[in-house]
Formats: C-alpha cells, structure tokens, sequence
C-alpha cells in the first residue's frame, strides 16, 4: 500500500506505513524483509528531500543486504539476492535525481 500511495504523489501516508512495516520486520528479525521497506523508507524521503534521512536509511538496507550475502553461500541464491535487492544499491547512490 505505501508503494501505491507514494506512486499517486501522497508521502505522508506511505512513511507512517514503511515506518510501521520496519518496525515489525525488526520486531520478527525478518532481515530478509527489511531491506525493501528501508529502501521504500528511504525513496520517500528522497522524494521529500530529506536526503540526510534517506542516505541513513539507504545505508542501513545496504549494511542488511552485505550481512544477507555474507552469509549466503550459494551463488545461485546469492545472484537472486542481488536481484532482488539492488535497488537499495542503485537508489543510494542517486537520491538527488528521485522525482
């Protein structure tokens, strides 16, 4: 639902969501999970210009996705991962160029 929220321009509604969502997926130590709502969090407050906040939250998926492949042997899993998370990678280092 933030996602929708945030693609039709309303950024406050989807912020308490992601902000909910973390603290649910920390509260469960879903670290597979929460990867995409930090990177979510943070391409919100890009989009506010909040670019202290998001370079924070951008850092902190990253750090989760590293300790994910860390620990992932499997190149094949691995490769998937990747996949699937490189937006944190992509979206950090570009916050200035968001909508």
């Amino acid at each position: 639902m933030a996602r929708v929220y945030s693609d039709v321009g309303d950024l406050d509604s989807p912020e308490s969501m992601a902000s909910k969502a973390i603290a649910i997926m920390r509260d469960l130590e879903d670290r597979n999970h929460l990867p995409l709502h930090l990177n979510l969090l943070a391409d919100l407050e890009a989009r506010k210009r909040n670019f202290e906040r998001a370079d924070e939250l951008y850092s902190e998926a990253t750090d989760v996705i590293s300790a994910l492949l860390f620990n992932v042997t499997r190149r094949q899993l691995k490769s998937s991962l990747i996949a699937t998370l490189s937006d944190a990678y992509v979206s950090h280092f570009s916050p200035a160029q968001k909508p």
